[in-house]
């Protein structure tokens, strides 16, 4: 008589065609409803572990019931089919938390780092966090205490931008405006859009000295290239007309490399390049986990970065830029991109006190469309631009 609680190979191989059976039509609704294929790479690990369960769990029908000794070690078919059991557990492990991270991603639109954090985004955990800010009645902190952007700094941005236009308010030879004020009593972000990976070094570093010249701060963010680019960029023509030089604003900047982790794959070089930047650079670099969700969540991280530097008090203004973010859609999806546009840039504006810049190169004109109409000022260099002004 066999025990009702026997391990066989047909049992486990059983569950473990069911799992991946599971898994498959889960994912698949996932990248075909919820448009984020990039996350179904994350089952490949869940599927190994499996086959290798499914590898003893057949091993053991060549095995005798009985204990044998095998050169120095005793071997039997339980044996094998407790291993198998073993890694079918772990595949279950995996694959639960896979899900659960995939769940935090969709509908939380962050990358959970660590069960903490996980905790930390729980419907009940956020709950009792809103009550707890309710119960302290108006006390500010130095997320929801800024200092918001003046009317001298914002004329001065303007100023950078259409600067940069041609035939700027007259229109481009065609009747296209190269630079337009869509919100003429704003001046909150940018859409910047681009015909060439660099051609935004010269105004991106124009905002960013407005910036740094008066003690606020950079965030620059890139999915296109390794931020060392344009921080060199940046020290190399640095010049302050107060006379402060790199060393002493260095430190108000941030970069996010969202380039490595989508791009870089295993090549040595960005690693040290990323050490470069605060070796020699002197700049803090947060590198971005896999997918929208993770360039959202090291952006939120940086924002904390530059809170620990300031070190409580008004929050100052800072510039924020995400540079051709439109480049990770080629491993997710472009609805998932409009969805981190559409939850970007309003609630940037609804923070205060930042610039936000999307430079985007080689974009759909759909897209740039959606990304300009958010946008308070639009500058277009894809056309109507001078070959000499494109090579400087």
């Amino acid at each position: 008589m066999t025990s009702s609680n026997e391990i066989t190979t047909w049992g486990l191989l059983t569950a473990t065609a069911g799992l991946l059976a599971f898994l498959v039509a889960l994912y698949t609704l996932v990248g075909r409803e919820r448009k984020s294929p990039y996350l179904i790479n994350s089952i490949f690990y869940v599927f190994l572990i499996c086959l290798c369960g499914a590898m003893f769990d057949l091993a053991a029908l060549f095995v005798p019931k009985e204990s044998q000794q095998f050169w120095f070690v005793t071997l039997s078919q339980d044996t094998f089919l407790r291993v198998g059991g073993v890694f079918l557990l772990l595949a279950f492990a995996v694959a639960a938390w896979k899900i659960w991270t995939t769940a935090i991603r969709l509908t939380q639109f962050v990358d959970p780092k660590g069960i903490w954090y996980r905790i930390r985004h729980l419907a009940l955990s956020r709950g009792l966090k809103r009550i707890w800010s309710r119960l302290r009645g108006n006390l500010q902190t130095y997320s929801h205490n800024p200092l918001p952007l003046d009317a001298e700094l914002k004329t001065a941005l303007e100023m950078v931008v259409s600067n940069r236009s041609v035939n700027a308010g007259n229109g481009a030879p065609n009747g296209t405006k190269t630079f337009e004020l869509r919100q003429e009593n704003e001046r909150h972000s940018l859409a910047l859009a681009l015909r060439h990976q660099g051609q935004s070094n010269q105004v991106l570093m124009e905002l960013a000295v407005e910036f740094l010249k008066n003690d606020n701060y950079v965030q620059y963010m890139t999915a296109s290239r390794h931020p060392i680019e344009f921080i060199k960029y940046l020290r190399d023509n640095w010049i302050d007309p107060n006379g402060k030089n790199w060393n002493s604003v260095s430190k108000q900047i941030v970069v996010i490399d969202a380039f490595t982790t989508h791009f870089g794959f295993t090549d040595s070089i960005h690693g040290k390049r990323t050490d470069q930047l605060l070796s020699e650079y002197g700049v803090d670099c947060i590198s971005s986990s896999a997918t929208f969700a993770g360039i959202h969540t090291a952006a939120s991280d940086a924002f904390k970065k530059i809170q620990k530097k300031e070190a409580g008090g008004l929050r100052k203004p800072a510039l924020v830029i995400y540079e051709d973010c439109y480049a990770l859609a080629d491993l997710e999806s472009v609805e998932q991109y409009r969805i981190f546009v559409r939850h970007v840039m309003p609630s940037e504006r609804l923070w205060d006190a930042m610039f936000t810049v999307f430079a985007e190169t080689a974009q759909p004109e759909s897209e740039w469309a959606l990304v300009s109409s958010y946008a308070s000022m639009m500058l277009d260099m894809r056309s109507h631009w001078p070959q000499s002004q494109i090579e400087a």
